[in-house]
């Protein structure tokens, strides 16, 4: 998108630009009927540089001292012989911490449980086939129950090598 201004905004916005306070009488009068350079007028003033108050020397390395002054006073406490009683009072409970864990492991009963190999009896082991996990119709299952000459024809004729099954052009 493309915008450009009408010759009469850009000479005012160059009028602005050059002393915003006195502007010429065209310039206001334009102004008086155009909202958009009214609006760059406004702003224009605003980006002016405001001389900023000036401040004593030193006035922000005092500051944080001087709010501490006007702070009320904290009482100061006094430690006396509290530590010597938190000190004992972590001492006891370390010893009856350990005193505890000792006494624990003296009246601890052995452990009950025992490795040991399981039993199996003879006729389960008769009853449970040779290979749970094979599926009995597999052609190597079906192959041990060959005698050995039957087993090598199966052989021979699983290395010939099989035509292809279907077309190929």
């Amino acid at each position: 998108m493309n915008h450009t201004l009408p010759e009469a905004c850009l000479k005012t916005l160059d009028a602005i630009q050059t002393d915003p306070l006195n502007l010429e009488p065209w310039a206001e009068a334009h102004l008086r009927n155009c909202p958009g350079c009214r609006e760059a007028r406004v702003q224009w003033l605003a980006m002016e540089d405001a001389e900023s108050p000036l401040v004593p020397a030193g006035y922000f390395d005092t500051l944080p001292d001087r709010v501490l002054r006007k702070l009320p006073g904290q009482p100061v406490k006094r430690l006396g012989t509290r530590p010597l009683l938190l000190a004992a009072a972590a001492a006891l409970m370390v010893a009856a911490g350990i005193g505890g864990y000792f006494a624990g492991q003296a009246t601890a009963p052995p452990p009950t449980v025992t490795a040991s190999a399981p039993t199996i009896d003879t006729e389960t082991l008769e009853s449970l086939p040779e290979a749970p996990f094979q599926d009995p119709e597999d052609p190597i299952n079906q192959l041990e129950g060959l005698s050995p000459e039957e087993s090598r024809s199966v052989l021979k004729r699983m290395m010939v090598p099989q035509p292809p099954t279907g077309s190929e052009p």
